[in-house]
C-alpha cells in the first residue's frame, strides 16, 4: 500500500498557527458577542419590543420603560472564562423581563431570546474564524 505525505507551505502553516492562536484567546469574540447582544437590547428599547413583538402599553402612556432612562441605558455585558452574560444591575429590571402577574406588570422581554442570541453568536464567530484565517 502506497503512502501519501502532504505539507503545507509556510503561508498555510502561518495561518493555521494564527487561527489556532486566535482560537485559544476567546476573549476578544466573547467581547464582539457582548457588545451585539447590548446592542439588540437597545434595539429593542427603540422599538419597545422584541423578536416576538411590541411590548404592552403602559398605565401611564408615552414610551415605555423609558420614563427616566435609567434602565435602557444600564444594560452591560461582562466576560467570563468560556461565556459572556449581559443584564442590567438595575434591581427591577428582572420586574420587566419576566413580569410580575401579581401586581399586573406584564412581561416585557428586553434581552434577546436565547434562539436569537445563539444564531448572533454563531455569526460573530464565524466572521471572527474567517477573519483570522485571513491575516
Amino acid at each position: 500500500m502506497g503512502q501519501i505525505t502532504a505539507k503545507g507551505n509556510k503561508q498555510v502553516q502561518n495561518k493555521l498557527a494564527k487561527l489556532a492562536k486566535g482560537i485559544g484567546n476567546k476573549r476578544p469574540v466573547l467581547k464582539r458577542i457582548g457588545v451585539a447582544l447590548v446592542k439588540q437590547v437597545n434595539e429593542h428599547f427603540q422599538k419597545q419590543g422584541n423578536e416576538q413583538g411590541g411590548w404592552a402599553p403602559t398605565v401611564r402612556g408615552g414610551q415605555i420603560l423609558r420614563d427616566t432612562g435609567n434602565l435602557a441605558g444600564s444594560f452591560v455585558f461582562e466576560v467570563k472564562d468560556d461565556s459572556v452574560q449581559v443584564g442590567s444591575p438595575v434591581d427591577y429590571s428582572e420586574w420587566h423581563e419576566y413580569g410580575v402577574p401579581e401586581r399586573n406588570l406584564p412581561v416585557r422581554r428586553m434581552l434577546p431570546l436565547p434562539k436569537t442570541a445563539s444564531k448572533i453568536a454563531e455569526e460573530i464567530i464565524k466572521k471572527y474564524i474567517k477573519d483570522l484565517t485571513k491575516k
